[in-house]
């Protein structure tokens, strides 16, 4: 092992820097084609509106994809490549959905449950290497031991056999992280931005586990196995970033949403750490429950929410919607009026029965706790929330868990 860690320390820079330098390149050469194919849009953060090409997420992809597969004959000797090449099909088919998703605008509704498709492969391939399915109970939970006919569902030391349930969940955390990635985003540089913390967050709880000596051989190939797909994953990504920062020169597109929200899952999947994983996504789950009101038609919710570009000041503004209060049932009403005293949601009444709040976005959130600021610092305050939650994530990882389990 100590080979493959010191062959490791060579082959993941020099991957992830031909990643950033080769996705940078390629997009610059490749933007021109893309408005040429009437894949562009205006930029609303700016006055002057200019047309940027969108859907450029599909060249990082398609980078990404070539340096998974080249790297392959360097890769750690204990990687499973039967997981990690139906890994690879996943993410394949969750950015071609992706582009799909650009060229014809699907509808929400379409886009909730899309992922499932590109999530097949990466099943069928666990199920086939029979992959784990159970997993460890909280301590306050164990002493149990449950049985359905033959079946063990919970021995006494607290290992919870979920069976089946456990595909469900797996294809669960890979629509959730697809779709979380596109929920909490709107800005130059945001939907990219973010992914590269989480990959960086990743890859840091990767290294940690690998380095401190305590996993069995098994344990550890999971996680070089992680990290081979990671790796290049965030030099594409960040040289995306580069392109897609304030002022934009290209869009990411849902293809990039599709394709990072399915590779930073199926990263955690085929690594074994989808609980810790889901850890790294805490802004985008709050950004997730804050707004269901909204996603669930409790509270009116425009097509669009994001923040209100100001092109008097060039600054952005918390965009808001109207309801008519007599009309909001009962979860609605409790929602404002919890939202209204703690602070969390901005109402203004406009008349008896009706007022005006805040979309429930975390962006407007954001920007009625620090007022309108540019688009730039927001995003950078938005990429700020997102390194705290990972470091978050790290924390409750090796100092709560313990207490936990």
């Amino acid at each position: 092992m100590d080979v493959d860690i010191c062959s490791g320390c060579l082959l993941y820079p020099v991957i992830f820097i031909l990643g950033w330098k080769i996705s940078e390149q390629a997009i610059s050469c490749a933007k021109q084609s893309f408005i040429d194919a009437g894949l562009k849009g205006n930029d609303m953060g700016r006055a002057d509106r200019p047309l940027v090409p969108e859907s450029l997420g599909l060249i990082s992809a398609v980078v990404f994809l070539v340096l998974a597969v080249v790297q392959i004959p360097f890769l750690d000797s204990n990687v499973d490549l039967t997981l990690f090449l139906g890994a690879l099909l996943t993410i394949t088919s969750a950015a071609f959905l992706g582009f799909v998703d650009d060229v014809l605008n699907l509808r929400w509704r379409h886009k909730l449950w899309a992922p499932a498709v590109s999530a097949v492969p990466l099943l069928t391939v666990y199920f086939i290497v029979n992959g784990e399915t159970s997993v460890l109970l909280p301590k306050f939970l164990r002493g149990f031991d449950i049985k359905i006919l033959d079946f063990t569902l919970l021995s006494k030391g607290g290992i919870l056999q979920l069976g089946p349930l456990y595909y469900c969940y797996l294809l669960a955390l890979i629509i959730f992280c697809l779709n979380a990635i596109n929920i909490l985003s709107g800005v130059n540089g945001l939907e990219a931005g973010q992914t590269v913390i989480i990959g960086l967050g990743f890859i840091c709880y990767n290294l940690i586990e690998l380095y401190n000596g305590k996993l069995s051989e098994e344990h550890l190939a999971c996680h070089y196995r992680s990290l081979s797909l990671i790796v290049p994953f965030v030099g594409c990504v960040f040289g995306l970033v580069r392109k897609n920062w304030y002022p934009a020169e290209v869009f990411v597109g849902d293809t990039f949403c599709y394709w990072a929200g399915c590779t930073l899952a199926t990263t955690s999947i085929i690594g074994r750490f989808s609980k810790t994983g889901i850890l790294f996504f805490i802004p985008q789950i709050f950004n997730f429950v804050y707004g269901l009101p909204q996603l669930l038609h409790i509270i009116p919710c425009p097509r669009h929410r994001l923040p209100r570009f100001n092109s008097e000041t060039g600054l952005r503004e918390m965009s808001t919607t109207r309801v008519k209060w007599s009309k909001l049932n009962v979860i609605g009403k409790f929602w404002v009026t919890a939202g209204k005293l703690t602070g969390t949601i901005w109402t203004k009444d406009l008349d008896d029965d009706e007022l005006e709040l805040n979309n429930l976005t975390n962006l407007n959130l954001t920007l009625k706790i620090v007022g309108p600021v540019s688009e730039e610092k927001l995003t950078t305050i938005l990429i700020f929330q997102q390194i705290l939650g990972c470091v978050l994530a790290l924390f409750i990882r090796y100092y709560v868990a313990g207490l936990v389990y």
